[in-house]
C-alpha cells in the first residue's frame, strides 16, 4: 500500500472543477464532506453543492451529468453527503444516482449515502472506515464500509438501521477485451 498524504481544499477551494480534478487523480483517495441532494423528479438533479469562488454566499451543483462522461481514475471516492447514492426516481434504483455516475467515470471504489445522515452519525462511521481502510488498499473498502456500518449498528445512538442501511458501496467494473 502507498504512502497516504492528506490534501485539503476548504470553502472557495472546493470547487467543482477542484473535485473533478481530484476525482481523474489516479493516485487520489478523495474524501467528499459536502451538501447532498437528489431531486426525485428530475432527471439531472442529483450531485453535490460545492462553493462558488466567485460568490462566497452560493453554492455551485456538481451534477451527475457533469461527470458521468468524464475520465476519472481515483481508486476511492468516500461521497460523505447525503443522498449521493440516490438516483432521481424510485424505480431507477441507484443508476442515475450521483454515486453511481462517479464509479460508472471510472472511480473504482466509491462509498456514499441513500438518504441523509447526521453530522454526529458521520462522526462514528468515517473514523471506523478510515481505521479499516489503514494499510489496506481501495480495494478493501467494502469491507471497511461494512466495518463502519457495524461501528454504527453497534453504538447506542445509531443502532437504528436509519443510520447504517443507508451506506451504500459502488464498484467500477471493468470490462476486458
Amino acid at each position: 500500500v502507498p504512502e497516504l498524504s492528506q490534501q485539503r481544499a476548504l470553502d472557495g477551494e472546493a470547487t467543482p472543477a477542484a473535485l473533478v480534478q481530484a476525482l481523474g487523480d489516479p493516485d487520489a483517495w478523495v474524501h467528499l464532506a459536502a451538501h447532498g441532494y437528489a431531486q426525485t423528479q428530475l432527471l439531472g438533479y442529483a450531485g453535490a453543492w460545492l462553493a462558488d469562488p466567485n460568490n462566497p454566499q452560493g453554492s455551485v451543483m456538481l451534477s451527475w451529468l457533469d461527470v458521468i462522461n468524464t475520465p476519472l481514475r481515483a481508486p476511492l471516492a468516500v461521497l460523505n453527503a447525503c443522498q449521493l447514492a440516490a438516483g432521481p426516481s424510485a424505480t431507477s434504483q441507484s443508476s442515475l444516482s450521483f454515486a453511481s455516475a462517479v464509479s460508472a467515470a471510472g472511480v473504482d471504489h466509491v462509498v456514499a449515502a441513500y438518504w441523509p445522515i447526521s453530522d454526529s452519525a458521520s462522526a462514528t462511521w468515517i473514523p471506523a472506515f478510515y481505521s479499516a481502510m489503514r494499510a489496506q488498499p481501495a480495494a478493501h473498502a467494502m469491507d471497511a464500509l461494512r466495518s463502519a456500518q457495524l461501528a454504527l449498528k453497534d453504538s447506542r445512538s445509531f443502532r437504528h438501521p436509519y443510520y447504517w442501511a443507508s451506506l451504500a458501496y459502488f464498484q467500477h467494473l471493468r470490462v476486458g477485451r
